[in-house]
């Protein structure tokens, strides 16, 4: 990556918002536990997108912008070691004295030491953008949810790394390199549900609450 990184900031007067989408357009990957498509429609400008969230959300989104991109989810039995080629599952070292839920202490050592853990959900945040016309790529990663919360709403911060599509690329990010690493092994294609979800009543509330909390802020009572 290029040793001068660019800082990000959305929410704030002055904030480049969807606008760090814009430019050169190239295809793009999307990492994002929380979407929206008013925001992902601004990435599809772009150009191809792959994205990669969480199932709930990708259910939500309209039926006809699912199958304009390629989108994946996290598989159910994946665990850390599949990013390793030809690994079973992953081996994580807890800290002196810590104990795992639904994992019983043995008695041996070795055994109590090498847990393992099955990855739970999608938590970051990560866009790489490819310029179509050149081997450059683009990543962001940071706090920002592919959301109109997270880049016009709330207060969040991006850093963003100039590199190559050779060693940074989304086939970089989706294979790793020469057959190892990369996020492939952990995924799968999403499949839309055949019916469309029942309304989440409890979100609904909370970007409510989330709403009328943003509006007292500003009118600075």
């Amino acid at each position: 990556f290029n040793e001068n990184p660019i800082f990000h900031h959305f929410g704030l007067k002055r904030s480049s918002g969807p606008e760090v989408f814009h430019g050169v357009a190239g295809p793009s990957l999307v990492v994002s536990p929380f979407v929206r498509d008013t925001t992902l429609a601004h990435i599809r400008k772009r150009g191809p997108l792959t994205l990669i969230s969480r199932e709930d959300e990708l259910s939500a989104l309209p039926t006809g912008s699912v199958e304009t991109m390629s989108v994946w989810c996290l598989a159910g039995d994946a665990t850390p070691g599949a990013l390793d080629a030809g690994s079973e599952s992953a081996t994580l070292e807890p800290t002196a004295g810590e104990e795992v839920p639904g994992q019983e202490a043995t008695g041996d050592p070795a055994a109590d030491d090498a847990i393992d853990l099955p990855l739970e959900g999608v938590h970051a945040k990560v866009y790489v953008l490819e310029d179509a016309r050149s081997a450059k790529v683009r990543v962001l990663t940071g706090s920002s949810n592919a959301s109109p919360s997270g880049f016009d709403r709330n207060v969040e911060f991006m850093v963003e790394l100039l590199g190559t599509k050779r060693l940074a690329g989304i086939d970089v990010f989706m294979d790793g390199v020469t057959g190892r690493g990369g996020m492939r092994p952990l995924l799968v294609p999403f499949q839309p549900p055949e019916a469309p979800p029942e309304p989440d009543e409890a979100k609904r509330l909370e970007k409510r609450v989330d709403d009328i909390h943003r509006k007292l802020c500003i009118a600075n009572i």
